[in-house]
């Protein structure tokens, strides 16, 4: 299935993931990665929430496996595009 949006990394994100991972449970979000894949998933107060993260260099194809009929899918794009500026 194609991704639903695609957002750029910063360089150095292999090395910072542990970082990001860290803030993502603070979000009750967890995140399993192995190699350039990344799996998440979470809960909001509507329902859980789960995607798919494949990384190629330094740009990541997001592909939304799971949301809330309430949540459109640009809300969590917008939400995942601004916690990720942090780490830019």
């Amino acid at each position: 299935m194609p991704a639903d949006f695609e957002i750029e990394l910063p360089e150095d994100w292999e090395e910072r993931f542990p970082e990001i991972e860290a803030a993502a449970k603070k979000h009750n979000v967890d995140l399993a990665r192995e190699g350039n894949r990344i799996e998440v998933a979470g809960e909001t107060p509507v329902g859980k929430i789960a995607a798919v993260i494949n990384v190629d260099g330094n740009t990541a194809a997001v592909e939304i496996t799971k949301k809330p009929m309430l949540i459109p899918k640009s809300l969590i794009e917008g939400e995942v595009r601004k916690a990720l500026t942090r780490y830019s």
